[in-house]
C-alpha cells in the first residue's frame, strides 16, 4: 500500500474522534518560523502548529501517518511552496474536509533557486528570512485569519497593527546594518538567505541548497572569492551537515558561526542573524 493511501486510511479512521476531541480551532504553518506571528496575531483560542517540527530541516521532511492524523482538523493552513505540502494536502482531500490553503508566496517577488529539488517551481521558498517579504505576508496572514475567523476581525485586525509596527522596526534595523554591505559576500552551509542578501546586494555563496550540492568547480570559486574578500566568517546551519562548512572554513582558516533560520520567535531569530551576518561583513573588504 502506498504512504498516500495509507495516510488517507489512517485520516478517516482518525477522522471523527479528532472532530470530537478538538477544542480550539486548528491553524497550519509549514515551517516554525511563522508559528509565533500567526499565533500573536490569531490570538490564544486559535491553536496554531507547526506542520514541520521544530527543529528538523524541511527539504527533507518526510510526514510519518500519526503526525498528520495530529494535523487534521485544521481550518487554515498557510503554506510556503514546499514539495511535502502536496503530499499529505492530497491525503486531507481525501477525508472530503481539507483545510483553506492560503500561499503565503502571493504577491512576493521570488527568487529562482535552481538546485532546490524539494521546492516547488524552483522557487527558493525561504520567503520568511526577508523582513521586507514578511511585511506583505503578514498582511496576506491577516486576510487569512478574518477569511477563516470573521468573529474575530476587531482583534486581528489591532494585533496586525503590533505586529506591522514591529516588522517595520526590525526593516529599518536591518537597513542600518545591511544597507552598506552591498557587494560582500557570506558563505553559508545552506542557502536560507538568499532573499535576505538580495534586499541589500549582497551574495549568498551556499554550500548545498534544497537537498543539491554545489559542484567541485562551483566550491573552487566560493573559496576564490572568499579568499580575495579575505572572508574571516562562514556560516553553519542547525538542521543541516557541518562537514562540507567545515572543510571551507579550515581552507579559509576562517571561524564557523551557526545560524538557525526555523526558531519560532521570527523577531529574535532575525535580530540575531542580521548582528551575526553585520559582523561577518564588517571584517570583509569590498
Amino acid at each position: 500500500m502506498s504512504f498516500l493511501r495509507l495516510l488517507s486510511l489512517a485520516l478517516c479512521i482518525s477522522l471523527g474522534t479528532s472532530l470530537a476531541t478538538e477544542k480550539q480551532p486548528l491553524v497550519l504553518v509549514s515551517v516554525a518560523a511563522y508559528q509565533d506571528i500567526v499565533q500573536e496575531m490569531a490570538g490564544t483560542d486559535v491553536d496554531v502548529r507547526t506542520v514541520v517540527p521544530t527543529g528538523m530541516n524541511f527539504h527533507s521532511y518526510e510526514p510519518t501517518p500519526g503526525h498528520v492524523i495530529s494535523l487534521s482538523t485544521a481550518k487554515l493552513w498557510l503554506t510556503i511552496g514546499a514539495s511535502f505540502e502536496k503530499k499529505i494536502l492530497a491525503a486531507m482531500e481525501s477525508t472530503g474536509s481539507p483545510p483553506v490553503v492560503v500561499d503565503l508566496r502571493t504577491g512576493l517577488p521570488l527568487l529562482h533557486d535552481s538546485r532546490c529539488m524539494s521546492c516547488q517551481e524552483a522557487n527558493d521558498t525561504h520567503i520568511w528570512t526577508s523582513p521586507r517579504m514578511m511585511k506583505t505576508q503578514i498582511t496576506t496572514i491577516q486576510n487569512a485569519l478574518i477569511s477563516a475567523f470573521p468573529a474575530k476581525k476587531v482583534g486581528i485586525e489591532e494585533r496586525y497593527t503590533t505586529l506591522q509596527q514591529r516588522i517595520d522596526e526590525l526593516i529599518k534595523m536591518t537597513d542600518e546594518k545591511l544597507g552598506p554591505e552591498k557587494g560582500k559576500i557570506i558563505v553559508i552551509a545552506h542557502g536560507a538567505y538568499d532573499h535576505l542578501c538580495h534586499d541589500y546586494g549582497i551574495e549568498q555563496r551556499a554550500i548545498e541548497s534544497g537537498g543539491k550540492e554545489a559542484t567541485a568547480r562551483t566550491l573552487l570559486g566560493i573559496i576564490q572569492e572568499a579568499k580575495s574578500k579575505r572572508v574571516k566568517t562562514v556560516f553553519s546551519l542547525k538542521q543541516y551537515p557541518k562537514k562540507g562548512i567545515e572543510r571551507i572554513a579550515e581552507e579559509l582558516q576562517a571561524k564557523i558561526v551557526e545560524l538557525d533560520a526555523y526558531q519560532p520567535n521570527y523577531f529574535a531569530s532575525m535580530l540575531s542573524t542580521v548582528d551575526a551576518l553585520n559582523t561577518a561583513l564588517n571584517e570583509e573588504i569590498q
